[in-house]
């Protein structure tokens, strides 16, 4: 199928996910300008230590707010030449891992938290970190253990980097 065949349906479709997309990238943008002043004076201060809690803080915060750039730009923008395909499917994967990143640095914080407030009980520990080697193992598993789809030009639209989730779902 030609780039200017596309199904209008599945065009519309693509443009919908790619604008609610948009949306919780403004809400994630726009939340970082309203609480900027107070990130400048308690964090970026001279009198700030560099410790596990800062490094966590400025992992979770920069992590998903510099990392959804590319693939803020990727949606909206097709990428010219012959290896769209390329990008499209290394940026699906990209995200694949800034998601998976986002979610350890979050389960860290997460731990540590659950950990300080029930007093630091090792048992509590235990639990945790038990939990979180299970979820951790699974998504390996699921990021590296997965068949990749063989996409054609064809499965892209117009504009754009969403792929569907298997070939069947393509427009041709």
């Amino acid at each position: 199928m030609a780039q200017d065949e596309f199904d209008p349906i599945l065009q519309t479709q693509a443009l919908i996910n790619e604008y609610f997309q948009l949306a919780a990238l403004v809400i994630l943008y726009y939340d970082y300008i309203l609480t900027l002043k107070d990130e400048i004076e308690r964090y970026w201060s001279s009198r700030t230590k560099l410790n596990l809690g800062f490094a966590l803080f400025v992992l979770n915060r920069y992590l998903s707010i510099l990392g959804n750039i590319p693939i803020l730009l990727l949606s909206f923008w097709t990428w010219p030449g012959s290896n769209r395909l390329q990008v499209c499917v290394g940026m699906s994967q990209y995200q694949e891992y800034l998601i998976a990143a986002v979610h350890l640095v979050v389960d860290f914080i997460a731990i540590v938290r659950t950990y300080a407030i029930y007093s630091s009980s090792r048992r509590i520990l235990g639990i945790l970190i038990a939990a979180g080697a299970a979820l951790l193992g699974y998504g390996v598993h699921a990021i590296v253990g997965h068949q990749q789809t063989p996409y054609t030009l064809s499965d892209l639209p117009a504009v754009g980097c969403l792929l569907p989730t298997t070939p069947d779902l393509s427009p041709s």
